[in-house]
């Protein structure tokens, strides 16, 4: 299982990766209820993307999820083989996933014309059980989202 939000950058890294590799995988969409009865428990702490192995392995972080997966589906690879161009890569993805994420998460989130975006995006997690259209509706309600929106 892949556990993921469309929206999230992170999981739009690790879902590519599965293509490329033809890993066959189940995609859940992560709610509220996903969120509460796998990922927290399991896990520790509401954070996406997650994988559950067929062993039942759950693997969380996407540098965990791309090194554990290619060591289960090592062809075709996408590390490096040589130990030089292998530190290379890991500081790209470092800088990528550490420093990029900033300015990502401002030109994607940060714009008034992407609020209707946002709003659909958050309450699809946070109201998944209400039609779209409510589901768009009282999200200031939620601390996370009105943390989220005092943020951009």
């Amino acid at each position: 299982q892949f556990i993921a939000l469309e929206s999230s950058l992170f999981s739009g890294k690790i879902r590519p990766y599965l293509l490329y590799k033809n890993i066959p995988y189940e995609e859940v969409m992560a709610s509220t209820e996903v969120q509460m009865n796998i990922v927290i428990p399991r896990v520790g702490w509401g954070v996406l993307p997650v994988i559950i192995t067929p062993e039942d392995r759950v693997v969380q972080d996407t540098t965990s999820i791309i090194e554990y997966l290619e060591q289960e589906h090592p062809y075709p690879p996408v590390v490096p083989s040589t130990p030089r161009q292998n530190l290379v890569s890991l500081l790209l993805e470092l800088f990528a996933d550490e420093w990029l994420v900033i300015p990502a998460m401002h030109y994607r989130w940060s714009k008034t014309e992407h609020k209707k975006y946002i709003d659909l995006q958050f309450g699809r997690f946070i109201k998944e059980q209400f039609p779209p259209l409510e589901q768009m509706e009282g999200l200031d309600n939620f601390g996370g989202y009105r943390f989220f929106k005092k943020s951009i």
